[in-house]
């Protein structure tokens, strides 16, 4: 008896829900990236997704502490690459030549950039052309 009166407020929402005129523009909407979804296969992933096992193992995977440390310093590598990008396609108009090099070398920030730049060309250096 408790379970009728339950199942009835439930299609009562529901009803008063499907009323709303907004709703027939959110329905079409959601038909419209139903369709895409199954278009593109993503249904299908979403499919294997669903399965327990698969979320319980990607869970793990990322709740663990380097990839949680990872994913909390992920705005600050977007930013260091828009940045970079922007540094690298801005025309500049001086050269720098020796002197300028040697000027800019006493700037602290251009010390550790150019200490993270060798590092970066040592590991580059190690990985193989395949």
């Amino acid at each position: 008896m408790v379970e009728e009166k339950s199942d009835s407020k439930s299609t009562e929402k529901i009803l008063a829900l499907l009323e709303r005129p907004e709703m027939e523009e959110a329905v079409a909407n959601l038909a419209e990236l139903l369709i895409a979804m199954n278009e593109s296969g993503l249904l299908d992933l979403l499919k294997v997704l669903a399965d327990r096992g698969v979320l319980e193992s990607l869970m793990k995977y990322l709740m663990t502490p380097d990839f949680l440390r990872m994913a909390d310093k992920l705005d600050k590598y977007v930013h260091v690459l828009e940045e970079s990008g922007e540094i690298l396609i801005t025309e500049e108009k001086a050269r720098t030549g020796i002197g300028g090099l040697l000027k800019a070398m006493r700037d602290p920030d251009v010390q550790v950039g150019l200490t993270k730049l060798i590092k970066l060309l040592k590991f580059l250096g190690t990985v193989k052309e395949q």
